[in-house]
């Protein structure tokens, strides 16, 4: 009797240990904007929890505003972020384009005057 006693405390504690190693990794602050690589290390790897932390560490953030998609599928070229007034420019895509024509014709007519 005091064997299976042993062996069932010895699978709680094991379960215990899962459970604080699953919640350190979710609810480290190194999950956050990595939150699907950090339910995948957690539920579906035997790493400890340090070892999922430097690979979240280690991994770039998930882009979740939709500014930094916009901006990722127009291209490094379509906005110039440094000049003034790119909120505006970012609320509104036909004068997003207007600015960017803009900003080509002067850079065309500065390099054929140059």
């Amino acid at each position: 009797m005091a064997k299976a006693t042993n062996a069932v405390s010895s699978i709680q504690t094991a379960i215990l240990a899962d459970r604080v190693r699953v919640s350190a990794i979710l609810e480290h602050p190194d999950a956050v904007g990595r939150e699907a690589l950090a339910k995948e290390l957690a539920l579906r790897s035997s790493l400890d929890a340090e070892q999922a932390l430097a690979l979240l560490r280690a991994s770039p953030k998930a882009e979740t505003s939709a500014a930094a998609s916009f901006l990722r599928a127009l291209g490094a070229e379509a906005i110039d972020l440094s000049s003034t007034g790119a909120a505006k420019v970012l609320d509104d895509p036909k004068a997003a384009r207007l600015a960017e024509i803009k900003r080509n014709v002067g850079k065309r007519a500065a390099k054929a005057g140059a």
